[in-house]
């Protein structure tokens, strides 16, 4: 699919940050590795070790306990999407699905599960990463609704 980059399946991993500044640096400084996704509000590291897509999302006020947004896997192929979603099913999990939405400055098909402790998680598949994405769009628009 044009635009769409070649990868892996990978863990997703969202916080909630209050100073994107200084969480950058730390995590800059942890990876040792720069960003690959820079926007108003929002950065992602996309690790090749450990293998997570590892975003930080710019919040007003972060307390202890709701630094964690979401959690997510991101799938190579749509067909994973499909299997993953038809498990969650199966099992009775309430689901909501969400295809073809512009989200966290990218274009993707998804579904959302809670687990038993009401955990959200995302499993996605990244059809176009929009890097050239105009900053006047509302890229997160609907992320996690």
């Amino acid at each position: 699919m044009p635009g769409a980059p070649a990868m892996d399946s990978r863990l997703h991993i969202a916080l909630h940050v209050k100073d994107l500044t200084k969480s950058e640096a730390f995590y800059r400084a942890l990876f040792d590795q720069e960003p690959d996704k820079v926007k108003d509000g929002y950065i992602r590291f996309n690790l090749d070790s450990p293998p997570v897509v590892l975003t930080l999302n710019s919040k007003d006020k972060v307390r202890k306990g709701n630094r964690l947004d979401h959690m997510g896997i991101r799938v190579e192929h749509s067909s994973q999407l499909d299997s993953a979603l038809a498990r969650m099913r199966e099992l009775g999990c309430w689901v909501k699905e969400q295809p073809d939405v512009i989200c966290c400055h990218s274009r993707q098909s998804k579904f959302w599960v809670q687990d038993p402790d009401g955990t959200h998680w995302e499993i996605y598949v990244l059809v176009d990463d929009m890097k050239e994405l105009a900053e006047t769009e509302s890229a997160q628009s609907t992320c996690g609704e």
